[in-house]
C-alpha cells in the first residue's frame, strides 16, 4: 500500500468520524423549531446523515493534505486539525446536498449502492425513481448544507482576515459547481457534440473547483502559503479535477451487470456529453456514428445495458479514441508535473504534490 493510499485512508475515518457527530450534534441541538412536528425533521437528518456515509472523502483530505503540504514545517497541530476537519466536513457536507440535487436532475434512485436521498425521502417509495416529497426535501437540504457550510468555515478559531479568504474561495467553489452543473443541463438539449474546450471547460466548473481545485487552495490558503502559488495552486487543482473527471468516465465503460458496481452509468443511458464522444465523433466515420447511436443514451434494462456498452468498447477501440483519451490524461498529468516545478515550495512539498498527482492519475 503506497503512502497516500495510507494518508487517505488514515485522514478518512477522521473526517467520518466528525462527520457523524457534527450531524447527530446539529440534529439534537442545533435544530429548535419550537413545534413537536420536528421529530419528523430529526428523521429526515437522519436520513441525510445515513447518505453522507460512504464515499472517499478526498475532497475533505485534500483540505488536510495541501495544509500539510505548504505548513512551514509540514505539520499539523491538534488545534489546526480541528480547524481543517470543521473546514472539510462543510465541503463534504456541501458535497451530499449537490449530489442530492443531482440525482434529482439524473432522475437517479441509487446513489453509492444504496438509495439516493431523493428516493430514500420519499414517501412513497414504490414511486420510480422517487416522489415528490423525497425530491423537495432532498432539495431543501442542499440550500441547507451550502449555507452551513460557510456557518462552519466563521466557527472556527481562523483569524477573521483568514476566515473571510476561506469563504470567499468556498462561495465562488458553490457558484462555480453549480453554474457547471447548467452548462451540463444544457449540453443535454444540442442537437451536435459539444466543442471539446467546452466539455473540459464544463468539467473544470461542475467537477475540478469542488472535487480537487478549492480544496487545495483552501489547505494552501490555511496554511499562509505565497500569493504568487495560488494561481499556480489552483491551476494544478483544475487539471487534476479533469484528469478525476476523465478518468470517471472511462470507469462507465468497464461497468458489468453481474460486479457491485453501484448504479449503472446514467451518462451512457442518458447520451451524456463527454469528451470520450467528442474525440469518438471527431474520428469516427458515419457508418461507426451510426452504429454508435445504436447503442448510446438508450434506457434498457441491465443486462441490455451491459451488452451495448460491450459493443460501444468495440467501437471505441476500433476508432482509437481511448487511444487518443488515454494520450490527453498523459499529456494533462505531464503539465501537472511541471506546474509543481514552478510553485514556491521547498523539495519535500514539491515531491509530495508529484506523489498526489500520480496517485490521482492512477485512482
Amino acid at each position: 500500500m503506497n503512502e497516500e493510499k495510507i494518508y487517505f485512508e488514515k485522514y478518512k475515518k477522521k473526517v467520518d468520524d466528525h462527520i457523524d457527530q457534527y450531524l447527530r450534534e446539529w440534529s439534537s441541538s442545533g435544530l429548535d423549531l419550537g413545534y413537536s412536528s420536528h421529530i419528523e425533521m430529526d428523521k429526515v437528518l437522519e436520513r441525510f446523515q445515513y447518505n453522507a456515509q460512504g464515499g472517499k472523502r478526498i475532497r475533505a483530505i485534500l483540505i488536510i493534505f495541501s495544509y500539510e503540504i505548504f505548513a512551514h514545517d509540514h505539520k499539523i497541530s491538534d488545534e489546526m486539525l480541528e480547524v481543517l476537519l470543521n473546514i472539510s466536513i462543510g465541503i463534504e457536507l456541501f458535497q451530499t446536498g449537490i449530489l442530492a440535487q443531482d440525482d434529482i436532475i439524473d432522475k437517479s434512485s441509487v446513489r453509492r449502492n444504496k438509495n439516493s436521498l431523493p428516493k430514500d425521502l420519499s414517501y412513497d417509495m414504490s414511486a420510480n425513481p422517487f416522489d415528490d416529497k423525497g425530491m423537495s426535501l432532498s432539495i431543501c437540504l442542499g440550500d441547507i448544507f451550502a449555507v452551513e457550510m460557510i456557518d462552519l468555515i466563521n466557527q472556527t478559531s481562523l483569524p477573521d482576515s483568514l476566515k473571510l479568504k476561506v469563504i470567499k474561495i468556498a462561495s465562488h467553489m458553490m457558484k462555480t459547481t453549480v453554474l457547471g452543473q447548467m452548462i451540463d443541463i444544457n449540453f443535454s438539449y444540442y442537437n451536435s457534440i459539444p466543442p471539446k474546450e467546452d466539455i473540459i471547460k464544463m468539467y473544470e466548473m461542475k467537477t475540478s473547483y469542488y472535487t480537487i481545485g478549492s480544496p487545495l487552495v483552501i489547505g494552501a490558503t490555511v496554511a499562509m502559503t505565497s500569493d504568487k502559488n495560488i494561481p499556480l495552486i489552483r491551476k494544478l487543482g483544475s487539471i487534476l479535477g479533469i484528469i478525476f473527471q476523465v478518468r470517471d468516465d472511462l470507469k462507465d465503460f468497464n461497468w458489468h451487470v453481474s460486479q457491485n458496481d453501484g448504479k449503472p452509468p446514467s451518462d451512457i443511458t442518458e447520451g451524456k456529453s463527454t469528451l470520450i464522444i467528442s474525440y469518438f465523433y471527431e474520428l469516427a466515420d458515419e457508418k461507426s456514428k451510426k452504429e454508435f447511436s445504436r447503442y448510446y443514451g438508450k434506457k434498457t434494462d441491465n443486462e441490455q445495458l451491459y451488452l451495448n456498452i460491450q459493443k460501444l468498447k468495440i467501437l471505441l477501440t476500433q476508432t482509437k479514441t481511448l487511444d487518443k483519451v488515454n494520450n490527453f490524461i498523459l499529456s494533462q498529468i505531464n503539465e501537472c508535473f511541471d506546474i509543481v516545478k514552478e510553485i514556491d515550495i521547498d523539495e519535500q512539498g514539491k515531491s509530495n504534490l508529484n506523489r498526489l498527482i500520480s496517485y490521482i492519475a492512477k485512482d
